[in-house]
């Protein structure tokens, strides 16, 4: 969603307003400006697959998890692991605010699978884009820099 965010902010929608007045328009923390439509809830099972290398100590496996936001509603999230029964650690990232599920393997013996199941419920979203005032941005605001790092 953040780079749905970053790609829609890149549009300028009113080309009337001055270019000093864009950096007061661009915020990449701002909430969503689409209308939300139809909601439609799914169940989701996504699975992982991990192989180590021959005599592996410790196999690091990093997650990524769906998060709520104005657009979508997380519920019900489980996981679970074969062979091995490991409960993962939940953290957020400091730069960014997404979060991550952790696993530590000590000494893997063949393939883990790992299986995140949820529901998720999401939102049609339409931006009512007029195409004839989309401009290109010509200086970014500071809000933007964690997302124009190279």
């Amino acid at each position: 969603m953040r780079m749905m965010l970053l790609i829609f902010c890149c549009l300028i929608l009113n080309g009337s307003f001055p270019q000093s007045l864009y950096a007061q328009r661009l915020n990449a923390g701002a909430a969503y400006r689409a209308t939300l439509g139809d909601k439609r809830t799914v169940a989701v099972d996504f699975a992982a697959i991990v192989t180590a290398p021959y005599h592996t100590k410790m196999l690091k496996i990093w997650m990524p998890l769906p998060q709520n936001d104005a657009a979508q509603k997380i519920e019900k999230r489980t996981f679970s692991t074969f062979p091995d029964k490991i409960e993962p650690t939940i953290s957020r990232e400091k730069i960014f605010g997404n979060q991550f599920a952790y696993f530590e393997i000590a000494n893997p013996q063949g393939a883990q699978i790992i299986h995140q199941k949820f529901r998720v419920t999401v939102s049609e979203l339409t931006w009512h884009l007029d195409p004839h005032k989309v401009q290109a941005v010509s200086s970014w605001p500071a809000s933007f820099a964690p997302y124009l790092q190279q």
